[in-house]
């Protein structure tokens, strides 16, 4: 084991080895950037659907700034 590493073919299979096992902790780590920002996508839907469900219709207004419900599109 001591020969290990010795020469270019040693030296190209240990470069070989670690690029090798570097390769699943990179998809993993892709894996789970995509999995992370699905999770941020479904958790922004449903706070926006509990919103939309739940919120006054004063809120709305107040947020626009307009009437939405006479369809009044003047900035009050």
């Amino acid at each position: 084991m001591a020969e290990a590493g010795k020469g270019w073919r040693g030296r190209m299979v240990m470069l070989v080895g670690a690029a090798v096992s570097l390769v699943p902790g990179w998809l993993a780590w892709r894996c789970m950037a995509g999995i992370a920002a699905l999770a941020w996508a479904i958790w922004l839907a449903a706070v926006a659907a509990l919103f939309a469900q739940f919120a006054p219709i004063a809120w709305i207004r107040a947020a626009l700034g307009r009437d939405i419900l006479t369809h009044d599109m003047s900035l009050r």
